[in-house]
Parts: C-alpha cells; sequence; structure tokens
C-alpha cells in the first residue's frame, strides 16, 4: 500500500533531483541528477489547499523511495545554517514527517523503520566562523568517524536519528553525490566546477 501511495505522489508532484535541489535566489543547483523524486513543496500545497491556513506550513525538498521500500527525506540547503535557519530545518523535518504520517496513513514507528533523513549542504558557504572541514574539529572528527565506519552528523540534527528515521545523513554537495546520488540514481549529468 505503502508503494502505491508513493507512486502516486510520484506521478502527480514528480520532479528531477536537480529542479528539487535549486536555490532558486541564488540560481544553485545542488546536483545535477536528472532522474524523477517528489517534490515535497508541491504535494504540501496540494496538502493544505483546502484547509484555508492562514500561514502555509514548511517542508523538506524532495522524497525517494528505492526499490527495497526504504524512504530518503532529502532538505537541501544553499545557505548558511546556523541559529534561526537550523531551527527551520528542524521545523520542515517534522511538519514534513507530520504530512507523510497522515498521506502514508503511517505512524512515526513506520518512518523510525523505513525513513532516512539526508541535509545537504553547500560545502562552500561557511557555516561558522571558519569553513568546518578546515577547522581542526573537523579535521580531527572526519578520520575517527571514518575509522569507526560510521557518518558524521553536523548541525545538530543527529537528535531525529532513532527518534523520528532510521538513519540521518549531513553531506556536502560532493558527499552527496558520491555516498547517495552514484548508488540509487542513473541519470546523472556531471557537474561543472566552479
Amino acid at each position: 500500500m505503502v508503494e502505491n501511495v508513493y507512486n502516486e505522489m510520484l506521478n502527480d508532484f514528480h520532479e528531477t533531483l536537480e529542479k528539487t535541489s535549486e536555490d532558486c535566489t541564488q540560481h544553485v543547483n545542488m546536483t545535477a541528477c536528472q532522474d524523477d523524486v517528489v517534490n515535497i513543496d508541491k504535494l504540501k500545497d496540494s496538502f493544505v489547499k483546502n484547509m484555508k491556513l492562514t500561514k502555509a506550513p514548511k517542508s523538506c525538498d524532495a522524497l525517494y523511495m528505492t526499490p527495497q521500500d526504504e524512504f530518503f527525506m532529502i532538505e537541501f540547503k544553499n545557505g548558511i545554517i546556523k541559529g534561526i535557519e537550523n531551527y527551520e530545518i528542524n521545523v520542515k523535518i517534522f511538519e514534513t514527517l507530520l504530512m507523510l504520517s497522515e498521506k502514508f496513513d503511517k505512524t512515526i514507528k513506520y518512518t523510525r523503520e523505513y525513513m532516512n533523513f539526508i541535509l545537504v549542504y553547500n560545502e562552500s558557504v561557511s557555516h561558522g566562523e571558519k569553513q568546518f572541514e578546515d577547522t581542526g574539529i573537523g579535521l580531527v572528527q572526519k578520520p575517527i568517524f571514518k575509522r569507526a565506519n560510521t557518518h558524521m552528523i553536523r548541525f545538530g540534527i543527529h537528535r531525529f536519528k532513532k527518534l523520528y528515521f532510521k538513519d540521518v545523513f549531513t553531506y556536502s554537495k560532493a558527499e552527496f553525490e558520491r555516498e547517495f546520488v552514484s548508488k540509487y540514481f542513473t541519470e546523472t549529468v556531471p557537474q561543472t566546477v566552479a
């Protein structure tokens, strides 16, 4: 049943992963992948259309279901992630989860077993005083996580792992291409490096 609901959403609200990753204000795409995903923003607009809300809820950008019935909810963030922007990512997660739970007629227990969350950030944007990868902490943490055969979760969203999602990932654009797009999608277009 969940697969049927997903396929219906994909039929009604499909978009390329590249298009869902677009930062319209900066004219930047976070990926060039041409495979279709569910555009959660369009789904949200349809979901609340007849509710007569004074303010529309926030939503993440894309939803993808693997052939193994595992879900990935994806949020692309081209700008700085701290303070209010970090808070808004949390709100997007909660409001999207509630909407999807209703659409799939499933509880959070289901998302905890079958849904993952990915936050894709632009590594060329400073996320604090210094670029994270260039700080001493980042240089020390990366090899430790690699040796432990686990991944580092940034921006405080690790708290969602096991509570609401099966797993949580934070990827730079390059990591997203390597760790996710190359594993799950076929219609990728090489990005030019600026």
